[in-house]
């Protein structure tokens, strides 16, 4: 259809200046109707589809390789987890046995002081009983001597 004929057949219907509008108008060979919209949409529909499955796979895969990696360093890790408890383990044991040597040592040294303190008393003692002896014995026979001569003069 020309656009004379595209005028003619409005120019009834719109007016002769809508027409006349209209006719002027370029032609457009290229419009869209709703059957290429459908078209285009289950298009685009199939390829949204067909690019999740890939990111989905995509994302599968990924999954799959890190949980491999995963389990390839757990197991490393749990070697070495396990190498480290064995030598938490000797060291526990080494300061065990070191702190059972210090206790050892510490039980003898308290068992000597013990032993110190004790000829310390038995020294201070003798010495408190000679100073008794020395001291008081003399006082105590001067004061028996006094009363007995009290008692003779009575």
């Amino acid at each position: 259809m020309t656009n004379f004929e595209l005028y003619e057949l409005l120019k009834e219907k719109l007016g002769e200046e809508a027409a006349r509008k209209l006719a002027e108008m370029p032609q457009v060979q290229d419009l869209a109707t709703k059957q290429d919209l459908d078209r285009h949409h289950l298009a685009t529909q199939a390829d949204l589809e067909r690019f999740r499955a890939e990111v989905r796979a995509e994302i599968e895969r990924h999954g799959t390789e890190l949980r491999a990696e995963i389990e390839r360093h757990g197991t490393k890790l749990g070697t070495e987890i396990q190498r480290q408890n064995g030598r938490i383990d000797s060291l526990e044991a080494a300061m065990r046995s070191g702190f059972d040597m210090q206790g050892e040592r510490l039980e003898s040294a308290v068992r000597e002081l013990r032993l110190f303190v004790l000829e310390q008393v038995k020294s201070t003692q003798v010495s408190t009983l000679r100073w008794m002896l020395t001291l008081f014995v003399p006082v105590w026979l001067g004061v028996a001597g006094m009363v007995v001569a009290i008692l003779v003069k009575l």
